[in-house]
Formats: structure tokens, C-alpha cells, sequence
């Protein structure tokens, strides 16, 4: 009889994420002109760091940092009818603070610190709702979609390989960190009001790689 002891350990980081954000309400009067009746908003979300250690077969380790990329996003909503709010909203995320830290990091040990990169993105999001005015029990309609940019590593070589094991080096890398594309996400779900101060939210996101389904529960 053979036993087997199995050690399970959980690591919990936890950083600060400041988030400054102005919102510039829309009127409550269904008579008022379209222009009164949009809301636009801005957030700025600065990411997180957390730091980590780099051990290296050829001199001694570092401390490092990892940093999640910091986020600028500016929207607007319109309620064209009393049942129907249309959105859009464009959002920049900083995705080269990922390569100036870590990517850095881990391409110094070959030298190829400079054929490393990864380019900032723009996503751009629209969507609508549709809510039963009629029959509020009924669950509120959304639709949308947006553009995710492609923000992986890439390699881009700053010079041709001039000896054998470089162009090896370069075929592998460059094979490896160039699936990365630019994708049309479908977004859908619905919103239902338990109670006057109880709302449930079901939504999925759609894309060619990936699927989402995410729900939130909302107490006033």
C-alpha cells in the first residue's frame, strides 16, 4: 500500500487600484431634448503593481515588479426613447507598461531586449438596452459589441541573425508570439429588477477564441 501526501498552498496578492471618475448626468424629464438626455462619463484607473523576483543562472537574481496597465476611458450614453439607451464608450489601455517592466525583464538574459514590444490599445464598445416599459416584470434587453486590439508580445528583430542559432532564435520567437490578433467581440444579456432595490444582470461575451459569462447582483 502506497500513500501519497499532497500539499496544496493558495497565494493571495492584493494591491491598490485607484479609480477617479466624473459622470455628467442626463436629465430625468422624458420631454427633454436629446442633447439633455445624455449622460457622458470619464474614468481613469491607475493598475496595480506587485513585485516579484527573477532568479538567473548567470549572475544574481533580481527584484522585479509586474504592473497591470493603466486604463482612460471616456463614454456616453443617450436614451433616444423612454424604452431605448444607446452607448458607446473608447477605451485606451497602457499595455506597454507590461513591456517595459516584465517583458524587459525577461528578454535581458538574451540580449534581445530591443526585438520585444507590445503596443497600447484603443477598444471601442457599443451597445443598447431596451427595457419593457409596459410590463416591467419582463427582463431588460442588452446588445452590443467591441473592438479588442491584439496586445500580445510581440518579436520583431531590430537586426538580421547573423549566425546560425540567431536565426534558429528568431524563427522560434517570432513563431511563437505571432498569434495574436485584433477581435470583434457579440455581447448580450439581461437585467432583471427582483426587487425595487434588487437587480440581477446575466450577460455573455462572444469572441473567436474565447467565451464569457458573467453576472452581477446590484443592492441599493
Amino acid at each position: 500500500m502506497v500513500f501519497r501526501v499532497v500539499a496544496i498552498g493558495i497565494a493571495v496578492i492584493v494591491a491598490v487600484a485607484p479609480t477617479i471618475g466624473v459622470v455628467v448626468e442626463e436629465s430625468a424629464d422624458a420631454e427633454a431634448s436629446l442633447i439633455q438626455r445624455t449622460r457622458i462619463g470619464i474614468v481613469y484607473r491607475f493598475g496595480p503593481s506587485f513585485g516579484y523576483t527573477t532568479a538567473t543562472d548567470n549572475g544574481p537574481s533580481r527584484v522585479q515588479r509586474f504592473r497591470i496597465p493603466d486604463t482612460f476611458a471616456i463614454g456616453a450614453s443617450v436614451r433616444v426613447r423612454p424604452q431605448l439607451v444607446l452607448a458607446v464608450e473608447a477605451t485606451h489601455i497602457a499595455y506597454s507598461m507590461v513591456e517595459r517592466d516584465f517583458v524587459v525583464d525577461q528578454a535581458l538574459d538574451a540580449g534581445r531586449v530591443g526585438d520585444f514590444r507590445v503596443d497600447d490599445g484603443t477598444e471601442i464598445h457599443v451597445g443598447a438596452q431596451y427595457t419593457w416599459t409596459r410590463f416591467r416584470a419582463l427582463p431588460r434587453l442588452r446588445l452590443g459589441s467591441w473592438f479588442d486590439p491584439n496586445h500580445s508580445v510581440g518579436f520583431r528583430p531590430s537586426e538580421p541573425a547573423a549566425t546560425v542559432p540567431d536565426r534558429i532564435f528568431d524563427e522560434r520567437l517570432a513563431t511563437a508570439l505571432s498569434r495574436g490578433t485584433n477581435q470583434v467581440h457579440v455581447t448580450g444579456g439581461l437585467g432583471v429588477t427582483i426587487h425595487r432595490r434588487v437587480e440581477l444582470n446575466v450577460g455573455a461575451d462572444l469572441a473567436k477564441h474565447q467565451t464569457r459569462v458573467s453576472t452581477s447582483l446590484i443592492v441599493r
